[in-house]
């Protein structure tokens, strides 16, 4: 009976433990030309419903990536990025409407890459106005 007792607590503290576990923050990969930065969300909500709150984290900021002008720069986010659409924008503008796919191509003129800056992928909530997550990567002109 007692070693009975015992599997049955040593399981449900097992149980308990794995079920405390954060999930993973979803993840973005930003590549041009071969070389690719992943990271993951510097904020992120589980709750999509308009309104919740993200969680944001201390993320180590990922290396720069360089892009030579008019390269391709692909952007590639986890299903759960995707779900109820997110956007792209460097150095704060917007660069293209909201998307439900998982991976979205870009280029840039060398204008455009003048000084490099920041490119941000933000998931949104359900309804697609509110923030959900954010991501953040710099570009910097390729030499």
């Amino acid at each position: 009976m007692r070693s009975t007792r015992a599997a049955w607590v040593l399981g449900a503290v097992t149980l308990a433990a794995v079920t405390a576990c954060d999930t993973p923050l979803p993840a973005v990969t930003v590549f041009s030309g071969p070389a690719s930065v992943r990271t993951h969300a510097t904020c992120w909500t589980t709750t999509a419903a308009a309104g919740a709150t993200p969680r944001c984290a201390a993320v180590p900021a990922p290396p720069p990536l360089a892009v030579l002008a008019g390269q391709t720069v692909g952007i590639s986010v986890d299903t759960a990025v995707a779900a109820y659409g997110w956007v792209v924008a460097f150095r704060g503008h917007q660069l293209a409407p909201a998307t439900t796919g998982t991976y979205q191509r870009l280029t840039f003129t060398a204008a455009q890459l003048s000084g490099g800056g920041t490119l941000d992928v933000i998931a949104l909530q359900r309804g697609g106005r509110t923030p959900r997550g954010d991501w953040v990567f710099t570009l910097t002109p390729a030499p």
